[in-house]
């Protein structure tokens, strides 16, 4: 727990993260830690108080590594604030009807969303670089993954993962920390402990290095996609991976000129487990193989590829779009 009085400061925020998210998702049903995020708050009125009482905000986001809950208010309601988080906690509505409330909104957030093939293209590379790996999966789910999470899988998770052991609580503003301290004790000192029991993965295969190409209605764009495996975040080169990033990018679009009229991203993902390092660009059906070319290129140019961990060099490639 972490505390940083500001006297004077009118508001106060809490950001509690538990340290385990979307990886622990049962197999087969891909998005119970997003459904669990989604039924600690599942009463609308109580986003509106922090709205519109408040003046605050009350956010949940759940990642492949944490759920985090985000609460900002009036310092004076401090005491208030630490009773919904509370009751969120220690006597979360893992009732019947909450978990098929829960399930069927997102499901139906997946079926309204409109999926772009840079998004399509960005899943398949992610599956095709870890495999039945946890970050191969999406981390919210899918429509026939959520459809098999089921009310006692939400209880599993919720006590496995929602205990003071898992997780850490910062609290910033005009709350003096003796009383911070005395009202986490009165209204938290139910939250009890639970013996932690380490999780253990399956190390993820080795991923196929050849090309990979599907096709999909579009016109004639191509989304193409480079990516090996990267670096977690306690690992002494993600940092450096992510300059690395930054600099790949540049040296792409100086290879490959016709890169500045197209999206273009380089990005490294580093996760709790092994991250990936990817290149991704929107061109043209008569681009694909000039940019997949450069993006090699560029990529050895700073010393070749992140390693995924284990010593072996591996590459992935994606094209989707354009009658490919």
């Amino acid at each position: 727990m972490l505390i940083w009085a500001r006297p004077g400061d009118q508001d106060v925020l809490l950001k509690l993260r538990v340290h385990s998210g979307a990886a622990f998702d049962l197999e087969g049903k891909a998005g119970s830690m997003a459904m669990l995020g989604d039924i600690l708050f599942p009463d609308p009125t109580t986003r509106e108080y922090f709205t519109d009482e408040m003046q605050g905000r009350l956010i949940v986001t759940t990642d492949y590594d944490s759920i985090t809950i985000t609460m900002q208010g009036k310092a004076r309601e401090f005491e208030r604030i630490i009773e919904i988080l509370r009751t969120a906690l220690i006597t979360t509505q893992l009732t019947p009807e909450n978990v098929a409330k829960v399930r069927d909104g997102r499901i139906k957030v997946i079926r309204d969303t409109a999926v772009s093939p840079a998004i399509l293209a960005d899943r398949a590379i992610a599956a095709r670089l870890f495999g039945d790996f946890p970050y191969g999966r999406p981390s919210g789910g899918s429509v026939e993954s959520l459809g098999r999470v089921e009310r006692p899988d939400l209880m599993l998770a919720h006590e496995r993962f929602l205990n003071p052991d898992n997780a850490t609580l910062v609290i910033v503003g005009g709350v003096q920390t003796n009383r911070a301290m005395r009202g986490l004790r009165q209204l938290m000192g139910a939250w009890g402990r639970v013996t932690k029991v380490p999780a253990s993965f399956r190390q993820a295969v080795a991923p196929d290095p050849r090309t990979l190409i599907i096709n999909s209605p579009s016109d004639q764009s191509v989304e193409v996609r480079f990516a090996v495996r990267g670096f977690n975040r306690q690992d002494a080169d993600a940092p450096a991976a992510t300059l690395l990033a930054t600099l790949a990018r540049q040296r792409w679009e100086e290879l490959l000129p016709e890169l500045a009229r197209c999206p273009v991203s380089v990005r490294h993902d580093a996760f709790v487990l092994p991250g990936m390092f990817v290149m991704g660009a929107g061109v043209d059906n008569v681009l694909a193989a000039k940019a997949l070319a450069s993006a090699r290129e560029s990529s050895t140019v700073f010393g070749g590829y992140p390693s995924d961990g284990g010593g072996a060099r591996t590459s992935e490639e994606r094209r989707i779009g354009g009658g490919q």
